[in-house]
C-alpha cells in the first residue's frame, strides 16, 4: 500500500464527524482538520486532479505536512459508523437495539467496540486496530464476553487504497457498508461461546456414546460363557468351537496328531 495516498477524509470542525472530500465545501470553507495531526486542511476539488484534502501550510496552522495513513482513517471511520449497526446476528446470537461503546475499558482491556443485547444480555467485543497496534488479550475477555472479533483494517486499506490505482472516493457510510458486504473476508471471529457450547455438547454426546458402547461390551463379555480347553483344561478354547486352546494346538498338532481336524475329532468324542 502506498504511503502517498492523497487524503480523502478529514474531521469536520462543525460536527466533529469524519467526512469525505466529496461531502466537503471547497477550499478552506470545508472547515476541517487532519485525522492524523489535527491541523487545518483545505478541500482541493479541482477538475483535473483527484479530489483530496491538503494541509494548510500558513503560519497559523502548520508548516510541515504529515503523511496520511489509510489504516488510521479506516479505523476511525469504523469507530464512527459502528453505532449505526443496531440489529445483527453472530452465530446463534441475535442482537437488537444495541448501543455501542467505543474505545471502552472492559475487564482491564481497551475495546474498540463493545455492545450488549438489552434482552438476552449476550455481549460482543470488536477489535478495530490502528497501525502497529496489537490484538487485545482475548484470554482475559473469553470468560466475560460471548463473541470476540477483530477487523482487518490493514486489509481494508490495502483493498481500497493501492499504490497503482486511483482510489474510488467513498463516504464513511459507504466504507462501512463495504465492511458488511465483505464481512467474511475482513472480519475474524476470535471467540464464540456458542461454538464452545456446541463443542462441549458434541464432546458430551461422544463420551455418552463411548460409555454406552463400553457398557454394552462389558455386558456381552459377562453374558458370554467361555469353555476351557478339553486338552489342558486351563486355557480358554479358541479352535473347534472353543474346544481347544491355541497353546495345545501348537503343542500337539504335527506331533501327537497329524492335523487339527484329527485332534478336534479326538476330543469331540471323549
Amino acid at each position: 500500500m502506498s504511503t502517498l495516498v492523497k487524503m480523502p477524509f478529514a474531521r469536520s470542525n462543525e460536527t466533529g464527524k469524519i467526512i469525505s472530500i466529496i461531502e466537503a465545501n471547497r477550499g478552506n470553507a470545508c472547515n476541517c482538520r487532519c485525522l492524523s495531526c489535527n491541523t487545518p486542511v483545505s478541500a482541493r476539488q479541482a477538475n483535473v486532479n483527484q479530489w483530496h484534502f491538503s494541509h494548510r501550510t500558513d503560519n497559523t496552522s502548520t508548516e510541515n505536512e504529515c503523511s496520511f495513513s489509510p489504516v488510521t482513517a479506516i479505523a476511525l471511520i469504523l469507530r464512527q459508523q459502528l453505532p449505526t449497526l443496531q440489529h445483527f446476528d453472530l452465530d446463534d446470537f441475535s442482537f437488537d437495539h444495541v448501543s455501542w461503546e467505543i474505545d471502552v475499558n472492559k475487564f482491564g482491556i481497551i475495546i474498540g467496540g463493545y455492545a450488549q443485547d438489552p434482552i438476552g444480555k449476550h455481549t460482543v467485543a470488536i477489535d478495530i486496530p490502528f497501525p502497529g497496534s496489537k490484538t487485545f488479550d482475548i484470554d482475559k475477555l473469553i470468560p466475560e464476553i460471548d463473541n470476540i472479533l477483530t477487523i482487518n483494517t490493514n486489509m481494508i486499506a490495502n483493498t481500497l487504497y493501492t499504490k497503482n490505482s486511483k482510489p474510488e472516493l467513498l463516504r464513511p457510510d459507504e466504507i462501512f457498508q463495504l465492511l458488511l458486504e465483505n464481512w467474511e473476508s475482513w472480519v475474524t471471529m476470535l471467540h464464540s461461546s456458542i461454538t464452545i457450547e456446541k463443542n462441549e455438547e458434541i464432546k458430551h454426546i461422544e463420551e455418552h456414546k463411548l460409555e454406552s458402547i463400553n457398557n454394552e461390551t462389558h455386558k456381552q463379555i459377562q453374558n458370554t460363557k467361555f469353555s476351557l480347553c478339553a486338552c489342558c483344561n486351563e486355557h480358554y478354547g479358541s479352535f473347534g468351537k472353543e474346544l481347544l486352546c491355541s497353546e495345545c494346538v501348537r503343542k500337539h498338532v504335527g506331533s501327537t496328531y497329524k492335523n487339527l481336524t484329527e485332534m478336534i475329532r479326538f476330543y469331540s468324542y471323549r
